[in-house]
């Protein structure tokens, strides 16, 4: 009983404490990479001693603790005063979507850069293979009269043996005939 007590009696100072901070001041930036160099820097409360409570206790006793032990869990936490009464900034829609428009509109235009910058490599590469075709199919219609003027000289040459054959066996035929028919 009496630590329930003593849960709502550090909350309700912590809150109060928090309201005198935070009055008058508008509400703190969400944590960037860079800090902010024109408003004031928001520090972290002093660590306070553990009491024997949390020492023996895996649940933290109020809202400092636990913001205290995320920030100590990660490096890059940024502590800042949180009262749950106030009202949240309304957060700007329209801005958002004109700013992922105008991303988009830059992306869209980039990625036609890189579209016609391919499209003239592309009209490169094709003049390219075209003049390798036609370069190749030169050399090939050489290669293939070269091809045949040596298949049509074989030819000639075959025919000219066989002209060659049939005359000397006609030859020896005439030879026969004289010597053995009388």
């Amino acid at each position: 009983m009496q630590e329930n007590e003593e849960h709502a009696e550090l909350a309700e100072s912590d809150g109060a404490a928090q309201d005198k901070a935070t009055s008058g001041m508008p509400p703190a930036p969400f944590p960037s990479s860079t800090p902010d160099r024109t408003s004031p820097s928001i520090q972290s409360p002093p660590p306070q001693p553990p009491s024997p409570k949390t020492a023996t206790s895996s649940q933290p006793d109020n809202v400092v603790d636990m913001v205290d032990q995320n920030a100590a869990s990660t490096p890059q936490a940024v502590v800042q005063d949180i009262n749950p009464r106030d009202v949240m900034d309304e957060y700007g829609w329209d801005d958002l979507e004109e700013r992922f428009l105008a991303r988009m509109g830059e992306c869209r235009k980039k990625e036609e850069e890189i579209n016609m910058e391919f499209r003239e490599w592309l009209k490169v590469f094709e003049a390219w293979t075209s003049t390798t075709l036609v370069h190749e199919e030169e050399r090939a219609h050489k290669r293939l009269r070269t091809r045949m003027s040596y298949v049509q000289g074989a030819e000639v040459q075959l025919e000219e043996r066989r002209l060659h054959y049939i005359k000397v066996v006609q030859a020896f035929e005439s030879a026969l005939a004289l010597l053995g028919g009388g």
